[in-house]
């Protein structure tokens, strides 16, 4: 597994439960439609996210991410 740093750059609203998260790589990376990454939160919080951003866009991965409000 490749290990990436990514920069947060915006976290907006899509929905009233749905978060659209932009992340900037540190560098260049290619993927395939469909794959998913591995966020770490920390050592024992890490959590898979389909990436929704296509390949055609290397300057930055888009992640949409649901909310549970409790």
């Amino acid at each position: 597994m490749t290990t990436l740093s990514c920069k947060v750059t915006s976290v907006d609203a899509i929905t009233d439960t749905v978060y659209r998260v932009r992340l900037v790589p540190e560098a260049a990376f290619s993927f395939r439609a469909g794959q998913y990454l591995m966020v770490v939160m920390d050592e024992r919080d890490k959590r898979p996210f389909s990436m929704a951003s296509t390949p055609a866009e290397q300057e930055f991965i888009e992640l949409h991410i649901g909310c549970v409000r409790a």
